[in-house]
């Protein structure tokens, strides 16, 4: 019984979030027939939207606005942006710890690919174990995708989901995105977003990667002070997309980066890399353990190692506990 009250909790905040999406003024009687529920369940939904981040305001007199309005994720509609097979799991969750944790815990049956989205993750990680933030209304999501031999693991995969996500925004007419190596998306220098690649078994038999990814949509003061970063939303770069198109274009992404494994991949940093390169021919500073190398970044290798050219001769840095930030 307790489930379907969840459920039904749940479908109605999401057409409550759905009705605000459009940033309008709307009033308690008009989210009710738009919704379909009773003014005390708008009031229940509001309150669970603001507990799950969402910023709605309550304008005396009126009703409901939502300060950073967007509209919710829908699973179906994410499937047909993205042309998904359906033997491809895709799913999408309210509040989740994070979506590559879903896909360890709950990886899709039969050893197929996997798709796995969170309107909201309390405790998203990056890079290093750090934590990655998720600002309400980001696109969150996983694909967990199966292999049946790697001889080097999946080198150069986080390299070709950010040229495909780059791509692929383009095609949206997202403009002006690059891939800063080794793993995350920038718009004149400032992040909008995130990759991480995690490997699961035996790289040189059976295993599968859970390649997380995580976009920001819209950024406001708060978060950009919170985060103490240049960061940048899509909805800066492109205003009037549709959220689900987006999140449909991304998991796309994603998928055609992991089939690109292994046999493609050496073509695509070949041919593709430099187009999205946003470090080339600039003065980089790469922080690894105990040491500190800075000189000019020149590309990747085969392998997706960064080739930095030093007052000792070219470098080659493999991905890993590796931070690089371009120098003063």
């Amino acid at each position: 019984m307790s489930n379907a009250h969840d459920r039904d909790e749940s479908t109605a905040a999401q057409r409550v979030q759905a009705a605000l999406a459009d940033g309008d003024v709307h009033s308690g009687e008009a989210l009710a027939r738009a919704s379909g529920v009773s003014r005390a369940a708008v009031w229940k939904a509001v309150e669970r939207l603001r507990e799950l981040g969402h910023e709605i305001d309550a304008v005396p007199g009126r009703g409901y606005r939502a300060t950073m309005p967007h509209a919710p994720l829908s699973a179906r509609a994410i499937r047909d942006y993205a042309c998904v097979s359906p033997a491809i799991e895709l799913s999408v969750h309210q509040e989740l710890d994070s979506t590559n944790a879903q896909l360890r815990r709950d990886p899709p049956a039969g050893g197929t690919a996997g798709v796995c989205f969170a309107e909201r993750q309390t405790a998203g990680r990056g890079r290093l174990g750090r934590d990655w933030a998720s600002p309400p209304g980001g696109l969150y999501f996983s694909v967990s995708w199966p292999y049946r031999h790697l001889e080097r693991g999946p080198a150069g995969l986080s390299l070709a989901v950010g040229i495909c996500l780059a791509e692929r925004l383009h095609a949206l007419g997202v403009r002006g995105v690059g891939v800063k190596w080794p793993n995350d998306l920038w718009h004149e220098d400032a992040k909008l977003a995130g990759i991480l690649v995690e490997l699961e078994g035996d790289p040189t038999g059976a295993c599968r990667v859970i390649v997380g990814v995580g976009i920001n949509w819209r950024m406001g003061d708060e978060w950009r002070e919170r985060l103490g970063r240049p960061v940048v939303g899509v909805t800066e770069l492109r205003a009037g997309l549709d959220r689900n198109q987006v999140a449909g274009a991304a998991a796309a992404a994603v998928l055609q980066a992991c089939d690109s494994v292994p046999h493609g991949i050496e073509t695509l940093l070949r041919d593709r890399w430099p187009y999205h390169d946003v470090l080339s021919g600039r003065s980089v500073r790469v922080e690894l353990p105990g040491r500190t190398v800075t000189g000019i970044a020149r590309g990747v290798d085969a392998d997706g190692a960064l080739c930095v050219a030093t007052a000792e001769g070219m470098q080659r840095l493999l991905s890993g506990d590796v931070s690089v930030r371009p120098s003063a």
